[in-house]
């Protein structure tokens, strides 16, 4: 696998199930919205987790600043909401709270 697309519980632990499947498609959904890689350094040289950037401002309800800055605005912040929750879904730390593939 691929770090940053890689579900937590295969990481720590090497345990491979289909819930990585879906923590992964998750990763990709937000990667695609936010135009974030799952892993970013910072022009600082930090390096920031695509999922601890993106959970604050879920929690926070700032949708708008997960979209992909080059959009300029002009997306539906509902259809955006929709698929950022789709993404958060199927990362969630505990696999057996992630959906199946045959769901997703």
């Amino acid at each position: 696998g691929t770090l940053g697309y890689l579900a937590p519980e295969y990481a720590m632990w090497g345990k491979v199930s289909g819930c990585c499947d879906v923590y992964s498609f998750g990763i990709f959904l937000l990667e695609i919205v936010s135009a974030n890689k799952p892993i970013d350094k910072l022009p600082s040289g930090v390096k920031r987790d695509l999922v601890q950037w993106v959970t604050p401002h879920v929690q926070k309800g700032n949708f708008i600043h997960i979209a992909d800055p080059k959009l300029k605005g002009h997306f539906d912040l509902e259809q955006l909401k929709s698929v950022v929750m789709i993404g958060m879904r199927r990362i969630d730390n505990t696999p057996e709270k992630r959906p199946s593939m045959q769901e997703v």
